[in-house]
């Protein structure tokens, strides 16, 4: 149980910050890298599921 919540919260972590750190970049630095800001929330969640292995969802 633990390490469940020990998962859970580190994929949390990586979402919160790559949000923040999305959210935080002008609309020409997201377009260099393009990214839209509506993608945001889906890049931060593949990320967090990247972080853990890919094999929650």
């Amino acid at each position: 149980m633990a390490g469940r919540y020990h998962e859970w919260a580190h994929r949390r972590e990586v979402y919160q910050t790559t949000f923040h750190e999305l959210t935080h970049c002008s609309d020409r630095e997201l377009a260099d890298i393009s990214i839209a800001r509506c993608d945001i929330p889906r890049i931060a969640a593949e990320a967090a599921r990247m972080a853990s292995g890919g094999h929650s969802r």
